[in-house]
């Protein structure tokens, strides 16, 4: 794989699992796929887990590139997974919440179980952070823009995840303009290609500080993130939760509560 513009070493980089300990980022971390009507995959971006049993945060655009005009999924949203021993796992996303105005979605993806003792497989997370970044502050993501995926007699995804780094340049808390930026949005130094997009935003300690929203075409090291927190007031439409027996639709600051995503 050639080397994109704006990739960091990926040696000084890591990120924080739940138990706050370093990660393999390619265990919690993921490229999401269009499904065609034919089964054919296309990148769309990236996206991350919270919690265990597949519930992942991404950009809302890169849903939104799969709901038509009247709000009907046009095309499936798949996710590639990887675990420890380097196994892969397709997994379709059932389920997704768009926030109303920023640049951040919640998801969840289909269960995984053992196939012979039927027991549910857990997925790796990553922990959140509850500080804002500052000005200046370094900060890196992890991303798949440059996954490709190659169509022939049978088609051939190449995986390709890679850190990016900069700085955070500016803050607004109230959106960078009204019609692109209208939500709180941070300006940074980080390159971002174009599945990047809903990938992770670390700061100190490899804890989640941001979504990556979207980056400008060129040589300018202009981008845009999405705040973390603004995740907390998505809901999940009919989760049965623990010791409850009826569905409802549950916000992600409840899960944070009872402390299946971890906030650090």
């Amino acid at each position: 794989m050639s080397t994109m513009r704006g990739e960091a070493d990926q040696t000084k980089f890591t990120v924080s699992a739940r138990n706050g300990e370093p990660a393999d980022a390619k265990e919690a971390i993921f490229p999401i796929f269009r499904t065609d009507q034919a089964g054919m995959l296309h990148l769309l971006g990236t996206g991350f887990f919270i919690t265990r049993l597949g519930i992942f945060v991404s950009a809302k655009h890169v849903f939104e590139d799969v709901i038509d005009a009247n709000d009907g999924v046009n095309d499936g949203l798949t996710i590639i997974q990887f675990d420890k021993h380097k196994k892969y796992y397709l997994r379709p996303v059932i389920a997704f919440g768009l926030h109303g105005l920023a640049d951040v979605a919640v998801g969840v993806c289909a269960p995984m179980s053992h196939k012979v003792t039927r027991e549910p497989l857990y997925n790796k997370v990553l922990t959140l952070s509850s500080k804002r970044p500052r000005i200046f502050d370094v900060i890196y993501t992890y991303a798949y823009p440059g996954t490709k995926v190659i169509y022939g007699d049978k088609q051939e995804v190449q995986i390709s995840p890679k850190f990016y780094a900069g700085i955070v340049r500016n803050y607004f808390p109230t959106g960078r303009d009204r019609v692109l930026l209208p939500y709180p949005c941070y300006q940074t130094s980080i390159v971002l290609h174009g599945a990047a997009s809903g990938g992770p935003v670390f700061g100190p300690g490899g804890t989640v500080i941001g979504v990556n929203s979207t980056g400008y075409e060129g040589d300018l090291d202009i981008s845009f993130i999405s705040r973390i927190e603004d995740i907390m007031d998505l809901k999940l439409r009919d989760v049965i939760m623990p010791d409850e027996s009826e569905p409802r639709n549950v916000p992600i600051s409840e899960l944070v509560s009872i402390n299946h995503v971890s906030i650090k």
